[in-house]
């Protein structure tokens, strides 16, 4: 039988198991190691966004150069014709200037050409975009310098080299914006990575955890089966005690024969045992001991 406690509302036929004080270490582990690199990954993916975004700012700013270079070269025969004034042609020419040497080495961008609105990047940390705008760079010099010549002393060999070069200046840019756009597609592809990485450890931390919480759910349900299987029963006087919040209340406990009637709907009869008969009786030889 089990034995009811007299001061805890815990069955004492409850073998309750001790706390040995040991933490699970591994799942600890297994969690740090999933969360480690979660964390990396979100210290980077910012740092991908800023790359990203300074890409797409080179390739709009190398792009505007492309236009640049031919508005230079137009207004440089519209200077010829009288068309335009000397400012006309400068001005174009500083912007230019200004901006091939800010993508590739570092420095303010012009988001616009009319009205101009600047954007400070880093240097070009790409090589094949970084050779090409340096290619682009060595051909804009001379460039640069058989403008200031025209427009100061209208040398017909400086404009011959103007519309000579300016083909080559045009495609050395549009090769540029392609590496530029190519390393922007390999950044982004990384982030994909990385954001996808992120996605899956989380998932991965998230499932072990609610894993781990429905185990710990089923063991106590199961303990709980286990608890509610187990009846107190009084080692004195037998009675049932049913109502474990108040241990100490004589409502709480009940003879067997109302218990089993009240919660399993059963209906007694009464006997005596062989050993009850000649405890009560010695003088009874046997027989029908039932009775109604």
């Amino acid at each position: 039988c089990i034995l009811a406690a007299p001061d805890s509302s815990v069955p004492r036929g409850i073998i309750m198991k001790p706390s040995t004080g040991k933490k699970p270490y591994l799942v600890y582990l297994i969690y740090a190691a999933l969360l480690l690199p979660l964390l990396l990954v979100s210290l980077m993916i910012p740092r991908y966004v800023e790359m990203q975004i300074n890409d797409n700012a080179r390739i709009n700013c190398v792009g505007r150069l492309r236009m640049l270079s031919q508005k230079i070269t137009k207004n440089i025969l519209l200077y010829r014709d009288g068309a335009v004034q000397k400012s006309d042609v400068e001005k174009p020419l500083a912007l230019f200037n200004e901006s091939i040497h800010a993508v590739a080495e570092g420095g303010s961008i012009p988001l616009d050409i009319e009205q101009p609105q600047f954007m400070v990047v880093p240097e070009m940390d790409d090589r094949v975009s970084r050779r090409l705008l340096d290619i682009a760079i060595r051909q804009w010099e001379p460039f640069e310098g058989h403008v200031i010549s025209y427009i100061n002393t209208k040398n017909e060999a400086s404009l011959k080299y103007i519309l000579t070069r300016n083909d080559a200046l045009v495609e050395t840019l549009d090769r540029s914006v392609l590496a530029i756009q190519n390393h922007a597609d390999e950044d982004q592809m990384v982030m994909g990575l990385l954001s996808g990485a992120a996605i899956i450890m989380t998932i991965i931390g998230i499932t072990g955890w609610l894993i781990r919480q429905l185990r710990r759910y089923r063991s106590a349900v199961a303990r709980l089966a286990e608890i509610e299987r187990l009846l107190p029963i009084c080692a004195g006087c037998k009675k049932i005690r049913t109502d474990n919040s108040r241990p100490f209340d004589p409502r709480s406990w009940t003879s067997i024969e109302e218990y089993l009637r009240d919660s399993k709907d059963m209906v007694f009869t009464h006997s005596l045992c062989p050993d009850c008969m000649s405890k009560y009786d010695p003088g009874h030889s046997g027989g029908d001991t039932g009775g109604a």
